[in-house]
């Protein structure tokens, strides 16, 4: 499997790290509104940060509250990727100044989205 839709099916109940290993072995991972929790979106960036174990570019997390995610796990796993989509997911300034910071310094992102933000 390269491509996995998961929109709208919760997967707060799924351990963190089953969540991440899966996700960072797909090519595009769509994980809009399914209600990740803080220690899953972790797990992922964690896993992110493996470039032996990352085959993953495109990941959306559409919906998903990243508010209290470290800026800068935030930049990195997302400047990993090729393509992503931020829509919704309550992130503040804070985090995407650190995704711009690392954006400039290196990044293999060439599509980014992000609507309905607090920035």
């Amino acid at each position: 499997v390269k491509k996995l839709n998961m929109m709208s099916i919760s997967l707060a109940s799924v351990p963190a790290a089953k969540v991440a290993k899966s996700v960072v072995g797909l090519v595009e991972a769509e994980l809009s509104y399914t209600h990740l929790s803080s220690e899953q979106v972790n797990c992922i960036f964690e896993q992110l940060s493996d470039k032996k174990e990352r085959k993953l570019i495109c990941l959306n997390l559409i919906g998903n509250n990243l508010r209290t995610e470290s800026p800068y796990a935030l930049a990195e796993g997302f400047n990993s990727l090729e393509r992503t989509n931020l829509t919704d997911t309550r992130i503040d300034g804070e985090q995407v100044r650190a995704l711009l910071e690392e954006m400039v310094r290196n990044t293999k992102l060439r599509k980014i989205k992000m609507e309905f933000s607090d920035v």
